[in-house]
């Protein structure tokens, strides 16, 4: 329905909100570290590590959105010279193709986060944290990145995938 098509879109929106805010997390961790270590001779010890964990979640709560937006490459070289006919079934099905791979891949890291889970598995490094939330971020993605695919499969003509390439900004 459109209620839950509109509360998607706002939780891609949220999503990539949260990926700019540890984008900009990650700037004044780094910043901040610096600056310790340069005057005052101490770093922050979890800045390094904060930020290798934060870029994973910029990827994976981003691709959704960008996804959405079609912001990703699209390499059109073949499907340029094809008919127009042909073109909006290919892409439907191209898009098809990724709604499945994404969702194979989103199972798989569920798996991999429910097995750190229960075997209780930490992070390696100074301030360690349970493993399973990365994982469980990288499936989380994967799923609305797929779902956003699956969408364009099926409601085509509001979703559906452009077939036309615009200027590259």
């Amino acid at each position: 329905s459109a209620e839950i098509m509109f509360l998607f879109d706002r939780l891609l929106d949220v999503l990539a909100a949260v990926a700019a805010a540890l984008l900009v997390l990650i700037m004044f961790s780094v910043g901040a570290d610096v600056i310790l270590r340069s005057t005052i001779g101490h770093s922050l010890t979890w800045s390094l590590e904060f930020s290798e964990h934060a870029f994973l979640g910029i990827l994976f709560l981003g691709m959704p959105w960008l996804a959405r937006e079609k912001g990703h490459v699209a390499v059109e070289l073949v499907t340029e010279t094809l008919p127009a006919n042909l073109k909006k079934p290919l892409a439907r099905f191209i898009a098809f193709i990724c709604a499945c791979l994404l969702a194979f891949l989103a199972w798989w890291a569920s798996k991999l986060a429910l097995q750190d889970y229960a075997m209780d598995v930490k992070t390696i490094g100074i301030h360690p944290i349970p493993r399973y939330i990365l994982p469980a971020v990288v499936s989380f993605g994967l799923l609305l990145t797929s779902l956003t695919y699956l969408r364009e499969t099926l409601f085509p003509a509001r979703y559906g995938p452009s077939t036309t390439s615009g200027p590259v900004a």
